[in-house]
């Protein structure tokens, strides 16, 4: 994972204000959707942060903060032992995404462990709570607040330019409530071996220096697809390709 080409990808910045979108089937907004997309096709993830939320995202002060990353990296081998266990329940995951809610158990569990320390699932806007959307983790410590994004990453894709960190500014669904420090998680891979996931070790990122780009996209769920009303032709129901 390459953190200088890391990318925002969202519709479009006015879904940062309360304000009802516009229409789609507006003609004005696609050309102002693409304007906005070209206006801020690149810039720093804490301004990004700053104007959706009122958030500051603060750096790391390598002297303020020397005990949270040297409590963080000791959990860190720590985690990194127990999901290398041939039992863990990671080894049995369909695809390598699923492999990262284990590690958020991991860290909850490891760091609410930590005298001093609170380690939960930030609330939202509204006040719920919900796992999905950036950030993961919150921590809590008498250094300051944290927000902790884990994640899997093959080593073959640690230079890719591919995205593979996504916010997405909301409203009443932020989960962004404090200024805090922004840390992502990567735990490298090598892939499956004899059906288990040799993992291969893990580095601590800050995100406050990191350039962001956005992408302005459209977006249907398989739902809205293969309706009936859409589909113009389909293959019969025994047309399973299997023998009978």
């Amino acid at each position: 994972m390459t953190p200088s080409r890391i990318v925002v990808a969202v519709f479009s910045v006015a879904i940062c204000h309360a304000d009802p979108a516009p229409a789609a089937n507006d003609p004005a907004v696609i050309p102002r959707m693409l304007a906005d997309a070209r206006s801020l096709e690149e810039g720093p993830f804490s301004q990004v942060v700053e104007s959706a939320t009122n958030r500051r995202v603060l750096p790391v002060d390598p002297e303020i903060h020397r005990d949270v990353i040297t409590a963080l990296s000791a959990a860190m081998y720590r985690i990194l032992e127990r999901l290398s266990a041939r039992e863990h329940k990671i080894h049995a995951v369909g695809r390598i995404n699923e492999g990262s809610r284990h590690l958020e158990d991991e860290l909850l569990i490891e760091l609410n462990a930590i005298p001093g320390w609170e380690c939960g699932i930030p609330g939202t806007t509204a006040g719920t709570t919900q796992r999905s959307g950036y950030p993961d983790l919150l921590v809590k410590t008498p250094s300051g607040i944290f927000f902790i994004d884990p994640k899997l990453v093959s080593e073959e894709s640690k230079s890719s330019a591919l995205r593979t960190f996504y916010y997405e500014p909301k409203v009443t669904t932020s989960k962004i409530q404090y200024d805090a420090v922004h840390l992502l998680i990567g735990v490298s891979h090598a892939g499956w071996e004899e059906g288990r996931l040799v993992l291969t070790g893990w580095k601590l990122v800050d995100l406050s220096s990191l350039p962001v780009r956005l992408k302005a996209e459209f977006q249907a769920s398989n739902r809205e697809l293969y309706t009936p009303e859409r589909t113009i032709a389909a293959s019969s129901p025994t047309a399973s390709g299997k023998k009978k």
